[in-house]
């Protein structure tokens, strides 16, 4: 009865530094996030047409919900109708010389945004739909299969 109640003891302190450790853990990915964030000072978002489009109207929704929650201490701007193409990479190119983080929300600007990254090394790039990456361009995309396989 003693031998297993040492063990279960052991158990218990063992499973106890694991928490322990793993509460420290969370709550330093938790304060690096913040502080990644607080760095972040200006935030700007390209989209075709605010008004035509729900993605592009999701996008914007996440932009406000950005200022709501740190207010001034970040900047956000949103440019649409920006075509895709030249006209693009020159939009993004003027973004990147006084942004942080910039978010191209079409896959036409996939390859301005990756020209424009290769100019800004420490500018950070989101890229909605894309395929193609660099060190400072991340891509993301819907999970479009998801909705068709709800609808059926």
């Amino acid at each position: 009865m003693s031998h297993f109640y040492i063990r279960s003891y052991r158990c218990q302190k063992i499973l106890g530094s694991i928490i322990v450790i793993l509460i420290i853990a969370v709550g330093f990915i938790i304060n690096l996030n913040y502080q990644m964030m607080m760095e972040l000072k200006k935030l700007a978002l390209f989209m075709l047409a605010l008004s035509q489009t729900l993605v592009d109207y999701e996008h914007d929704q996440g932009r406000k919900a950005v200022v709501e929650a740190f207010g001034d201490a970040v900047e956000t701007t949103y440019v649409e109708s920006v075509s895709e193409g030249p006209d693009a990479e020159r939009a993004i190119t003027q973004m990147a010389r006084d942004h942080d983080l910039i978010f191209t929300t079409s896959f036409g600007y996939m390859n301005p945004t990756i020209k424009v990254a290769k100019k800004f090394k420490k500018v950070k790039f989101e890229h909605a739909t894309g395929y193609q990456r660099a060190d400072n361009v991340a891509t993301y995309a819907a999970r479009f299969y998801e909705g068709r396989h709800l609808i059926g």
